[in-house]
């Protein structure tokens, strides 16, 4: 999957959630953060911590993988 905003993440992140059946209550009890962060990550993840990211990911079963951008096409302008 390819995430290139912030808003992508943040989305991407709340469909895996729902996808698993697991709410916002449960996410934030498994990884031991306020209901009110996942809700505020899912919905605003720019302003959202490193920290938070890696317990939701952790959480959800999944890890961060960094890899190198294809070279810029046109009309390939994220970020």
């Amino acid at each position: 999957m390819l995430i290139t905003t912030p808003d992508m993440l943040g989305n991407s992140l709340r469909d895996i959630r729902k996808q698993k059946k697991l709410s916002q209550m449960q996410i934030a009890n498994q990884v031991a953060l306020r209901h009110a962060t996942i809700s505020t990550f899912e919905k605003k993840t720019d302003k959202a911590t490193i920290e938070t990211l890696f317990k939701l990911l952790s959480g959800l079963g999944y890890e961060l993988h960094i890899q190198p951008r294809p070279e810029k096409t046109e009309g390939n302008d994220e970020w």
